[in-house]
C-alpha cells in the first residue's frame, strides 16, 4: 500500500471502536442474567452460572480482539512513519527549490504564490471571525502573518498595536490599503526572511503579544519551517497568549491528496502537535472538516496581564469607497 492508502485505512480504523460494542454486549448480557429469578421461577441455577461464565469468556474475546486491532493500528502507523520520512524530505527539497526560484518570479507571482484561498462557508467563516475577535484586546499587541486580503484581520483592529508580518512590502501593502490613513499609521509592518539556519522573527519583541494569527500560510511550509515558527512564536507571546494557525494535517488522507498534487507540504499532525507540546504550548481548540486544512489554537501557559490603564476611544472603520456619479 502507498502512503495515502495507509493513512486512509488508519483514518477509517480510528472511527471504529471495539469498546462501545463490548460495553453494549456486556450490558445486555448482565440484563439477561439479572432477569433470572431462580427462587420464583424454579429454574436450575446452573443456567445462570453458565451465562455468567460465558459472558466472561465473551468479554475476554472482545479484549483479545481489541488488542489485535491496536496491534494492527501500530503496524500501520509504523509503515506511515517509514514512508512519511521520504515525503518530509521531498517537501523540504521542493520548498528550497521555491526559495531559489523566487528571484526569477515577478512580483505578481510572488504576491499570490502561497495564498491559495481556503473555501469556507458563511457559518465556518463567522465561527473563525468570532474566535479571532475574542482574543483581541487593546491591552495587548497582536500579530498576523501573511494576511493579504483574508477577512480575519478586520477582527484584530482592537489590538494595540497590530503587527503585519510578511515576506515583502509588496505582500503587506494590499492589507494596509484596506484601512483609512489614520489607522494605517497605527499598524506595524515587518518584513521577514525565512530560514532554517537563522531566526525568522528576531526583529519582533519577545513576550509582547497576546495573540498571533497565521491563517492559510503554514499550509505551504515544510515541517522544519513550521517548527521554527512554533518555537519563535512561543517566545514572542506573553504568558497566556494564543497562536491560531491553519496547517495541512497529513494524518488525514484529504491533506495527502493536496500533497500528491504538489499544492501543499507533507506536515503530519502528530509531528506538529508533538513539537508544539515540546516547546511548551497547550492545544486548546481544533476544528477540522472534510477538507485538508485544520484550524488549531495553541496557548502559552500562564495568564495574560497588562500594565495599561486606558486607551483613547475610537472605532476602526473600513476605508470608504468613492461612489460613482
Amino acid at each position: 500500500m502507498n502512503l495515502i492508502e495507509l493513512v486512509r485505512l488508519n483514518n477509517r480504523l480510528a472511527e471504529l471502536t471495539v469498546s462501545d460494542i463490548q460495553q453494549d454486549a456486556d450490558n445486555r448480557a448482565e440484563l439477561i442474567i439479572h432477569q433470572l429469578d431462580v427462587s420464583i421461577a424454579g429454574i436450575n441455577n446452573t443456567f445462570q452460572q453458565q451465562l455468567i461464565e460465558k459472558n466472561q469468556t465473551l468479554q475476554q474475546s472482545f479484549s483479545s480482539f481489541e488488542q489485535d486491532v491496536l496491534a494492527l493500528k501500530h503496524e500501520i502507523q509504523q509503515q506511515i512513519d517509514l514512508l512519511g520520512n521520504e515525503w518530509l524530505q521531498r517537501s523540504y527539497a521542493r520548498y528550497e527549490q521555491q526559495l531559489e526560484a523566487k528571484s526569477a518570479q515577478t512580483v505578481e507571482a510572488l504576491g499570490y504564490h502561497h495564498n491559495k484561498p481556503i473555501c469556507l462557508n458563511a457559518e465556518i467563516e463567522t465561527m473563525f471571525k468570532t474566535r479571532v475577535g475574542a482574543y483581541n484586546d487593546w491591552h495587548y499587541p497582536a500579530m498576523v502573518i501573511h494576511p493579504m486580503l483574508e477577512p480575519f484581520i478586520h477582527e484584530m483592529v482592537a489590538s494595540d498595536p497590530l503587527y503585519i508580518v510578511d515576506e515583502s512590502y509588496y505582500l503587506i501593502d494590499p492589507t494596509i490599503a484596506q484601512f483609512t490613513q489614520q489607522y494605517q499609521h497605527r499598524l506595524r509592518p515587518y518584513v521577514i526572511e525565512e530560514s532554517v539556519d537563522y531566526p525568522i522573527l528576531d526583529r519582533l519583541p519577545d513576550e509582547q503579544f497576546g495573540f498571533c494569527l497565521a491563517y492559510n500560510y503554514l499550509n505551504y511550509r515544510p515541517f522544519e519551517i513550521i517548527k521554527k515558527y512554533l518555537s519563535e512564536l512561543y517566545q514572542k507571546l506573553l504568558p497566556g497568549g494564543v497562536l491560531a494557525m491553519t496547517f495541512n494535517d497529513c494524518d488525514r488522507y484529504q491533506a495527502l491528496q493536496a500533497v500528491e498534487q504538489d499544492i501543499t507540504c507533507y506536515t503530519p499532525g502528530l509531528l506538529i502537535r508533538g513539537w508544539a507540546k515540546y516547546v511548551g504550548f497547550e492545544e486548546i481548540f481544533c476544528y477540522q472538516d472534510s477538507g485538508p486544512s485544520v484550524w488549531v489554537e495553541f496557548q502559552k501557559p500562564g495568564k495574560l496581564t497588562s500594565l495599561r490603564g486606558g486607551q483613547s476611544l475610537a472605532k476602526i472603520l473600513p476605508k470608504p469607497i468613492a461612489k460613482s456619479k
